[in-house]
């Protein structure tokens, strides 16, 4: 089990298996600006020694219910429990590819296909989706009819909002153009040994309901707190 963060650049859409590897990191850290070169260090351990009988699957950004990093839960549960008294919801507006995995479907189609024999390196994520489709389908889901309020990633950065994941920050975003191929990697490998996604409206809806039971007012390991994202709603020009 591997990682996409293995590639040694991330702003080129459409990358294949073929593309540049960081160079390999075999000190036992725990450091995340070494995660990726780790995962390289690992792949070559295992290819070095079983090599063609291996199968590794370079996961992508893997969601579905029980994500306890809190980054595929936030849209639908922000969206569910807006923090404005309208409804308001503090979005990004860019124009970033999205591309994350249900970890059932990973799960499963690990199981199968290493029943089956399958070998070979692929990246094992689903398809590609415009970050604003993706955030509308977590809207759709939720039911949200309050206002969406959009700002730039300049915006974001000026007022010091985090991409990706830890606090203050807008899970799933990230900046362009160096994270545009980030999440926009070629699955066609994959896909060839029978990787089949379900529906990202699916995935986000039993997110959802996952989240619902977890407690929506605990503390989370990603996304804005509600007092952050009223402070933010306001300097972005929004009454709450």
């Amino acid at each position: 089990m591997s990682s996409s963060s293995v590639y040694a650049r991330d702003d080129s859409p459409g990358d294949d298996e073929s593309a540049a590897l960081h160079p390999p990191h075999d000190a036992d850290d725990e450091g995340w600006e070494t995660y990726g070169a780790r995962k390289v260090a690992c792949e070559s351990a295992v290819l070095g020694a079983v090599g063609d009988r291996a199968l590794v699957a370079r996961a992508g950004l893997i969601a579905g219910p029980g994500d306890h990093t809190d980054r595929t839960g936030y849209w639908p549960l922000r969206f569910a429990h807006p923090v404005g008294s309208d409804g308001a919801v503090l979005v990004p507006d860019v124009g970033l590819a999205t591309q994350v995995v249900d970890v059932r479907d990973l799960a499963s189609w690990l199981v199968a296909a290493g029943g089956a024999g399958a070998t070979g390196v692929v990246n094992a994520s689903g398809p590609v989706v415009p970050l604003a489709t993706h955030l509308e389908t977590a809207r759709r889901v939720a039911g949200h009819t309050g206002k969406v309020v959009t700002v730039s990633q300049e915006w974001l950065l000026e007022h010091d909002v985090q991409p990706w994941s830890g606090p203050r920050s807008l899970p799933i975003w990230l900046p362009l153009p160096d994270y545009a191929g980030f999440m926009a990697r070629d699955t066609s490998a994959a896909q060839a040994l029978g990787l089949t996604p379900r529906p990202l409206a699916e995935t986000l809806a039993d997110t959802l309901a996952w989240e619902l039971q977890h407690g929506p007012g605990r503390r989370r390991k990603a996304g804005l707190s509600p007092a952050e994202e009223t402070e933010l709603l306001t300097l972005a020009g929004h009454a709450t």
